[in-house]
């Protein structure tokens, strides 16, 4: 909801590496005199496991909206919220705000990549690193730019052998 009556809606996927899935002909759809704006996909087999982000965004409007969601391999259920093997804290806080994460279940002494993706779907992707301890656990910091926009972000944590992936949601609030 939120977005103009009859606004057209283009929306897309982000993996949960990063990678965007679009597709101008057929990621539209039309707002609702109400302004909500539905759509159906249906995930692809070959598609990656773990949270993904949907990001839905009014052509004219720019209102833009966020859905996370988690595609688990066949016969197996989501892992339970509250889950611990990644988190942040805090779980939001103003730009100048230092967040500590973590995150589990990598190789021993692993070199874990991170990165984010903004709450407009894009990912701001630099060579950063982390080495995991002889556990398999990766703590890291990190601080927004003073400039960081409002909302829902994300931070992809990727072992860099075992593959292993995480992502942890945080949110950027105005002081």
């Amino acid at each position: 909801r939120g977005f103009e009556r009859d606004e057209m809606v283009g929306f897309w996927f982000n993996a949960p590496d990063g990678t965007i899935y679009s597709d101008e002909q057929q990621y539209n759809t039309r707002a609702a005199k109400n302004g909500r704006a539905d759509w159906e996909w249906i995930a692809p087999v070959t598609v990656p496991v773990g949270v993904w982000q949907v990001v839905a965004e009014g052509q004219n409007s720019s209102i833009s909206r966020s859905i996370f969601f988690e595609i688990v391999p066949p016969n197996e259920m989501p892992a339970e919220a509250g889950s611990t093997s990644a988190g942040v804290e805090p779980d939001a806080g103003p730009p100048n705000t230092q967040f500590a994460f973590f995150a589990e279940g990598f190789a021993g002494r692993e070199l874990v990549s991170y990165w984010t993706i903004r709450p407009d779907g894009t990912t701001r992707k630099k060579d950063e690193a982390v080495r995991a301890n002889a556990d398999g656990r990766a703590d890291w910091f990190w601080s927004p730019p003073r400039e960081a926009e409002y909302g829902m972000w994300q931070m992809v944590a990727q072992g860099r052998v075992s593959g292993v992936t995480h992502v942890i949601v945080f949110e950027i609030v105005p002081e």
